[in-house]
């Protein structure tokens, strides 16, 4: 069977076919005007974008908010800046582990938070003990969608998040931490990992209080 070469001047994101190469390699212009070459695969997988200036350009943008912003310094990072970095890898990056449950699913940041300082501006100082949530988690990050919330807010907020039957009545592990006065991490931990029932978590969360 004949192999099937890609036509000159088919485009793939910034990439255009400039001839084969041969041994599956191809040339390709960037947009941006440099020449590369690449596995046919590669570039159809949507595995390679650019000639790399598209990941240039992502953290020169990094760079440059960062110098206007001073929430980069001697290469620490704040927690806001942090939080906004984490939001557009989960979005954007897809061979982080989160991926597909963000931009995978079509999870998407409003065009004006692709500048660091405006993303401050909308949301303020990350508040300790908190991380960027999102009000509706089937729509994207924007100020309207987005709020700072404590890791049991988030707790409750999650798609995946674990309704028991407690008492007759379906909860959240999060509302079952609060009825209960313990802490919901441990709670947590023991039910959905260790396998134990309501009533045996609890009484060890509360004997190991006791010690």
């Amino acid at each position: 069977m004949a192999r099937e070469y890609l036509q000159t001047g088919l485009k793939f994101e910034r990439l255009t076919v400039v001839k084969y190469v041969g041994n599956r390699l191809y040339l390709f212009k960037c947009d941006c005007g440099k020449e590369k070459e690449y596995l046919r695969w590669s570039v159809t997988s949507g595995k390679i974008k650019s000639c790399g200036c598209l990941a240039q350009e992502f953290m020169d943008n990094i760079g440059e908010r960062s110098i206007k912003h001073g929430h980069i310094k001697n290469s620490i990072k704040s927690p806001t800046y942090s939080s906004w970095e984490s939001m557009w890898a989960r979005v954007n990056q897809k061979n982080k582990k989160r991926y597909k449950d963000y931009g995978g699913r079509g999870i998407t940041i409003e065009e004006r938070w692709k500048d660091f300082s405006l993303f401050l501006l909308d949301m303020g100082e990350r508040p300790e003990g908190k991380t960027l949530d999102r009000k509706d988690n089937n729509k994207g990050y924007s100020i309207e969608n987005c709020k700072w919330s404590s890791l049991k807010e988030q707790g409750r907020n999650k798609r995946n998040n674990n309704i028991i039957n407690y008492q007759g009545r379906e909860i959240t592990m999060v509302e079952l931490s609060e009825t209960l006065e313990v802490d919901y991490e441990k709670l947590r931990y023991r039910i959905t990992t260790k396998g134990m029932n309501i009533e045996d978590a609890v009484m060890q969360i509360r004997n190991s209080k006791q010690k």
